[in-house]
């Protein structure tokens, strides 16, 4: 299961914010939610990973991808570059990708 890190959660919404993607969200509302989260884990929110639920190829040029956000998720429009930067539980395993 690939994940976005902390950093590249940011990185990866702003880069689809100025490209005018369809889905990305509003990071601060989303970081404060975060660091209430690390507080709770007494974590830094840099150690934090963010689970990808479900990817799919979106419009044949970007990735869709709906991310765990405790009890709710996010959905982030990405490039297929950014996603294949993802790092992945399984050491190599492949996500699921699911095609439209």
């Amino acid at each position: 299961m690939k994940y976005f890190t902390y950093d590249q959660l940011l990185k990866f919404n702003r880069s689809s914010v100025k490209t005018g993607k369809n889905r990305n969200f509003n990071w601060r509302r989303v970081n404060k939610q975060v660091k209430v989260l690390a507080k709770e884990l007494n974590k830094e929110k840099e150690e934090i990973v963010f689970p990808v639920v479900m990817a799919l190829i979106h419009n044949d040029k970007e990735m869709r991808t709906q991310i765990a956000f405790g009890e709710d998720a996010l959905w982030l429009d990405i490039s297929f570059k950014q996603f294949a930067q993802l790092q992945d539980v399984n050491n190599g395993e492949e996500t699921q990708i699911l095609t439209v």
